[in-house]
């Protein structure tokens, strides 16, 4: 039994650098694997040669397999050198269990990994018994020191990141073509020689050499996903729910948004609080389904998973979204939620914040305001303050950071112990914090509260905004694209506009045609909105953009460029994106009227073939 190679690459990486890339596939293992959903890690203690204890599912025989396993001898292609791993000092040992992300496709494994100075092994159990030989790959990365002596007699020491397996004649049948997800052993999490090979060992190479590679629970910006959880729970549930929920919802979705997004992104929030949440009754050692209120609470999904979940809570939105007749175990009101009315969210153990947008950071606010023992979780979005939107304290963060840092310290300043999670959602605002713990006692709650009062006064005056209360937004929101004036006062604006632009002779040759085209003059804005009357003007002002969110709606007629509006010469876009753009294809249908063919007076610079839009009756 031998150690036999598979890749390797040249390494000018430290032995931190090695250690922290081989880190990210052994605790962030989803990283890496489409298959994998988490790793659950259980350090085993030293004992005799290797590091070793405490699991009473290891038994002796699977000790000496793994002295077997690394004491074999390993030779390095490069250098043509033969060595082996005698060197145990330092090295650890943990039971790593790769839990799937599908269930049904794929089953729980267990696997050893040993840590010595220069090398990580993987060595595979099976799922049945952890005493029986591996059944699939074992595998190790090492960073090792090549010695190479030149012609000149000269000494070249070169580090190499080096991909082995173990016992060559131990392979899987991988070509077949047709098997489900080739690149793993069926139905297992264990990973196969293609997939090392081709996938992993390139990013453990690329994560060495990167000196900013870190695992992300190092990194002072973001804690690593689901660590609040247990991740394997997540695992499991989601699975359970976004079947039992996810499939049906997403079949009728009523909505214009997305169903891919918003229906699996709801199935995962409603996963993560119901494992949070029963975490909580185990430490509180009750069997009582908590309640709640999801504030802003928008399609309702949320709220009917969980209700549908047996605990009992209600959502409440200013607007009715169609999606609630078909939620009919949903407990939800069409209601406005200010942070001085508390009558609605009185009696409910925790309030939710899922994107709730101006009301983020008051729902810490109102969690305390309700009563000590009120709980919140919020999915901070939109960046709004108290009382208007955010503005950036500093500048060495990004927007978003900063404003999670904010939420952060509302929570504090209203006494709790806020723990910051990342969510595994569609989003790229995936940040969340909860608020389950007070970290004062409960007699000094009034005055906490009277603490409270001061620092969202305090806020509110820093923002120098007029209005110092809270603002709830209009039950219908007022669309502002200018999309809402008459068709006849925005005909009667492009038809002015035009005619001033054409003005301007500038003629260029039609290569297609040879004829002469006008491509007109250049205006700024300003010039352009003086030629209207005050009542015109004084409409696009109130749908807010003004002529330029005008002009910019009638795309295929004028083009805007520093500030200033001319014609769209369609020929010279052509060229500009011929690279970047696709021309239409046969079997598409032309359905819009192209503007500069029936109304410009030299006709469009294109032919009907070339033309985006219809010429005619053609």
């Amino acid at each position: 039994m031998a150690w036999f190679e598979l890749g390797s690459t040249k390494s000018s990486c430290s032995a931190d650098a090695f250690c922290n890339s081989v880190k990210i596939w052994i605790e962030r293992p989803n990283i890496c694997s489409k298959v994998v959903s988490c790793a659950k890690i259980d350090d085993i203690k030293c004992k005799g040669s290797l590091i070793w204890n405490k699991c009473s599912d290891l038994p002796k025989s699977t000790e000496d397999l793994c002295i077997d396993v690394v004491a074999a001898p390993v030779t390095c292609l490069y250098c043509n050198k033969s060595f082996r791993n005698n060197n145990f000092k330092n090295a650890k040992v943990v039971l790593r269990k790769l839990v799937p992300r599908n269930c049904e496709i794929h089953h729980a494994c267990h696997e050893l990994i040993i840590t010595t100075e220069e090398a990580v092994f993987f060595i595979p159990l099976q799922p049945d018994s952890l005493s029986k030989s591996p059944e699939h790959t074992t595998y190790m990365f090492n960073n090792h020191s090549c010695m190479l002596e030149s012609e000149s007699s000269i000494t070249d020491e070169q580090y190499r990141i080096t991909l082995f397996v173990f016992n060559k004649s131990q392979t899987e049948n991988e070509s077949k073509p047709n098997q489900l997800l080739t690149k793993f052993a069926k139905r297992s999490c264990h990973a196969t020689r293609q997939w090392l090979t081709e996938k992993l060992f390139p990013l453990v190479c690329k994560w060495s050499n990167d000196e900013n590679t870190k695992l992300p629970k190092d990194s002072k910006k973001f804690p690593t996903s689901l660590s609040l959880i247990d991740k394997e729970k997540y695992s499991i549930l989601y699975q359970e729910l976004k079947r039992k929920y996810g499939l049906e919802l997403a079949k009728v979705w009523p909505e214009v948004t997305d169903p891919q997004k918003y229906v699996y992104e709801d199935v995962a929030i409603a996963t993560y609080l119901l494992v949070l949440w029963e975490q909580e009754r185990e430490l509180l050692g009750t069997s009582k389904l908590q309640s709640f209120v999801d504030i802003g609470c928008g399609n309702g999904l949320l709220v009917h998973i969980l209700n549908s979940e047996k605990h009992p809570g209600k959502g409440i939105d200013i607007r009715k979204r169609k999606v609630w007749e078909v939620l009919s175990k949903a407990n939800l009101e069409e209601d406005v939620v200010t942070p001085e009315d508390l009558s609605t969210l009185q009696g409910y153990d925790w309030l939710l914040g899922n994107h709730s947008d101006e009301l983020t950071p008051w729902i810490p606010v109102m969690a305390s305001r309700c009563s000590y023992n009120t709980r919140y979780w919020v999915l901070p979005c939109c960046f709004f303050d108290f009382n208007c939107k955010f503005e950036r304290s500093q500048s060495t963060n990004g927007q978003y950071r900063d404003y999670l840092n904010f939420v952060n310290s509302v929570g504090s300043e209203c006494g709790f112990q806020v723990m910051e999670d990342v969510m595994r959602i569609p989003s790229t605002k995936r940040v969340c914090y909860v608020g389950m713990k007070k970290n004062y006692p409960k007699n000094e709650h009034s005055i906490k509260l009277q603490s409270i009062e001061r620092y969202v006064t305090s806020r509110c005056d820093e923002t120098k905004y007029e209005n110092l209360n809270f603002v709830p937004r209009p039950k219908v929101e007022k669309i502002q694209n200018c999309t809402k004036m008459k068709r006849t006062v925005q005909q009667q604006i492009v038809e002015t506009i035009v005619k001033k632009l054409l003005s301007v002779v500038n003629m260029k040759e039609n290569i297609e045609t040879g004829k002469s085209w006008n491509m007109g003059g250049s205006l700024p804005l300003h010039e352009a909105a003086a030629l209207l009357d005050e009542k015109t003007r004084n409409e696009m002002k109130n749908e807010c953009g003004g002529l330029q969110t005008l002009m910019r709606n009638y795309h295929q007629i004028f083009q805007i460029r520093n500030g200033n509006v001319q014609l769209r010469d369609w020929s010279l876009t052509q060229t500009r994106r011929k690279r970047k753009r696709k021309h239409l294809a046969d079997s598409a249908v032309k359905t819009k009227q192209c503007w500069f063919h029936i109304s410009h007076p030299d006709g469009c610079p294109l032919s009907n073939a070339k033309c985006n839009f219809l010429h005619g009756n053609q």
